[in-house]
């Protein structure tokens, strides 16, 4: 048993255990009633 984090992490072995995989998809959508021609332009 470790006594304490710094213990366990120089004991830890990652390839011990099955490795996960993660995948994420983002999408943001704003609507606006307002006119303007430079998106990127925020007050």
């Amino acid at each position: 048993m470790c006594k304490n984090e710094e213990e366990f992490l120089r004991n830890y072995d990652s390839s011990k255990y099955e490795k996960l995989s993660i995948t994420t998809d983002i999408l943001l959508v704003s609507i606006s009633n307002e006119k303007t021609t430079d998106y990127s332009i925020t007050d």
